[in-house]
């Protein structure tokens, strides 16, 4: 069975999520994470963090130079844009630019599951609020959302580091969840 056939029977088949989210393939386990996330039981909760920590100890690599073949380099107009090409700052193998492609997507797929599930517990939480310090600016805004459903007041304090952000939608969504937050926190209480 090859990846794109893992990928629509975790999509389609809850029995496969387990085996999906241990796959070698990091395309086959976001859509393992997608799927948990979809289905929205606090039954995969211990799974989507043991695939959150295997993805931790993955190597971040910097953001290559992406150039757009046939469109100029001219990203306004994107119906030009044929394919993206990455071009590294030194030799990179067909296993690193693999490993670029993979790059927090399945974090981020983690973090919107658990926050789609909800119901984490201190510990779990602790582990989000861990994920707003990840070097990848997705995986940070993923980790502010996920705090705005499962996070309490005692988040709000992980979620001040990004409330002033230079990349927008870790900043915004921060924001959003620190405002949910303390929406939520009961009257009277010191957020």
């Amino acid at each position: 069975m090859d990846s794109y056939d893992w990928m629509e029977r975790a999509l389609a088949d809850p029995a496969s999520l387990d085996a999906a989210a241990g796959h070698t393939d990091w395309r086959v386990r976001y859509a393992a994470a997608v799927a948990m996330g979809r289905r929205r039981d606090p039954v995969h909760l211990p799974a989507l963090f043991a695939m959150l920590e295997r993805e931790a100890g993955r190597p971040l690599y910097d953001q290559p130079r992406a150039t757009f073949p046939g469109s100029h380099d001219d990203t306004r107009m994107a119906e030009q844009i044929l394919a993206v090409h990455e071009t590294f700052d030194r030799e990179a193998g067909e296993e690193e630019r693999e490993a670029w492609k993979c790059r927090g997507r399945v974090k981020q797929a983690c973090l919107f599951a658990i926050g789609d599930i909800g119901g984490a517990d201190a510990a779990q939480r602790r582990a989000v609020e861990a994920c707003l310090r990840d070097g990848d600016d997705v995986v940070r805004m993923a980790a502010a959302r996920a705090l705005g459903r499962i996070g309490d007041g005692a988040s709000l304090a992980a979620l001040s580091g990004l409330l002033d952000a230079p990349e927008f939608c870790s900043r915004t969504e921060a924001r959003k969840s620190t405002a949910r937050l303390r929406a939520a926190a009961p009257e009277g209480s010191a957020t």
